[in-house]
């Protein structure tokens, strides 16, 4: 199997393969509610090709003065800096014909007669090529990687029909997994409107009160500072295991440390992210029994008193994410949700009667979402076993 740069697959086209906007030619002020889309690194999530959730934009006049930085549907996009080997792609039915990279990202449309873009994004997902890219990073300053490493990246060439064969085969794997994901969002947003609905209904009655989180929660605390051992079976969850309302007991690690036991996590406790522009405030229940599982010190436990049930207690503080996050204190990058101000967070308290009834309309839900949880991971873990295999070309279709 030949060898070559990343560049020699790109389209011989201008701006086929290229960088972000440089420096004061994309800011913050340029966004707008509607236009052309953006493309961030929140755009490229480890577990589907693109996301279209917290899209900004700008206008169709800004994205024409940035056509060197314009990407389409098929394009592969690359993380410049920060997730360093953070990749995706742009789906070919999405529903904007045309995006702008952020300066972060790095774009590239490739000739399809010679690679199949797919292919070239399967490549890039492979943990040991991830690996390899954060190996080349330039490490003065922030981390990142450049144009010039990225098209001179060396790439094993199978024959076409090979690339469009492994690219299909993972690729089925992928819409399951999309499907499953949809499923999932509807169940979840059910949960939503039962919630507002139970709300509204105490609200009109009049059996409904205002406390505080610490007037239903038995503890409120940070966990500790791991000892990570890959030998261990015990695990500490941290902030990238919380986003989107859920919590990815996968990207969690082991530790060595012995778990205190008021930081044991238990069914039912909630856990804020609190530490950090962008990541603080994130919220995410814990669902099932773990063992031997807690998080570490960037990330606050709130466990439920008894007579609080769990779900009612977790969809409430769900919904409190926006108000967590405005309560962030420090510098840029440094910020940090401190305990007192959750302990002080205000808390609807319905009638008991009310809440039961809640928990007892949405665990049949909850049940099915974690059933539809439990399949995605099986299929993420039967395309990734197969991913450098057929990639390697060492599996044939």
């Amino acid at each position: 199997m030949k060898t070559v740069k990343l560049a020699d697959l790109a389209a011989s086209r201008k701006w086929s393969i290229n960088g972000g906007p440089f420096g004061s030619k994309l800011v913050s002020k340029d966004y707008r509610d509607e236009g052309v889309p953006v493309i961030r690194g929140a755009n490229l999530p480890d577990d589907r090709w693109f996301s279209a959730d917290d899209l900004v934009y700008v206008s169709e006049e800004k994205a024409d003065e940035l056509l060197a930085n314009n990407a389409h549907p098929g394009d592969v996009i690359f993380t410049q800096r920060g997730t360093l080997g953070q990749v995706g792609m742009i789906p070919l039915d999405g529903p904007y014909k045309r995006y702008v990279i952020s300066q972060s990202q790095m774009k590239m449309t490739v000739d399809p007669t010679i690679a199949d873009s797919r292919w070239i994004y399967y490549y890039f997902r492979q943990s040991r090529i991830v690996e390899s890219i954060k190996a080349h990073a330039v490490t003065s300053g922030v981390p990142h990687i450049n144009l010039g490493i990225l098209k001179h990246f060396q790439i094993p060439l199978p024959e076409l029909p090979i690339q469009i064969a492994a690219a299909d085969c993972l690729g089925s794997f992928d819409a399951q997994i999309e499907n499953l994901n949809q499923q999932t969002k509807l169940l979840e947003e059910s949960v939503r409107l039962v919630f507002t609905e139970q709300i509204a209904r105490s609200i009109q009655r009049g059996v409904i009160e205002e406390t505080t989180l610490n007037g239903v929660a038995t503890y409120i605390n940070r966990g500790i500072a791991p000892i990570y051992d890959e030998a261990s079976s015990k695990t500490v969850i941290n902030q990238k295991c919380i986003r989107h309302g859920k919590l990815d007991v996968a990207l969690a690690r082991t530790l060595s440390n012995d778990i205190p036991e008021e930081k044991r996590l238990q069914k039912g406790d909630v856990l804020i992210n609190s530490t950090g522009t962008g990541t603080l405030g994130r919220v995410a229940q814990v669902r099932e029994a773990l063992e031997s599982a807690t998080v570490d010190t960037h990330v606050t436990i709130v466990r439920p008193r008894p007579e609080i049930p769990m779900y009612f207690f977790g969809q409430q503080l769900l919904r409190l994410e926006g108000h967590f996050t405005s309560l962030g204190e420090g510098a840029t990058n440094q910020t940090e949700l401190k305990r007192e101000r959750i302990r002080e967070t205000p808390f609807v308290l319905p009638d008991a009667q009310l809440m039961a009834d809640f928990d007892a309309t949405v665990e049949p839900i909850f049940e099915q979402i974690e059933v539809l949880r439990k399949q995605i991971t099986q299929l993420r873990q039967a395309r990734d076993l197969l991913l450098p295999r057929l990639i390697s070309g060492q599996l044939r279709l």
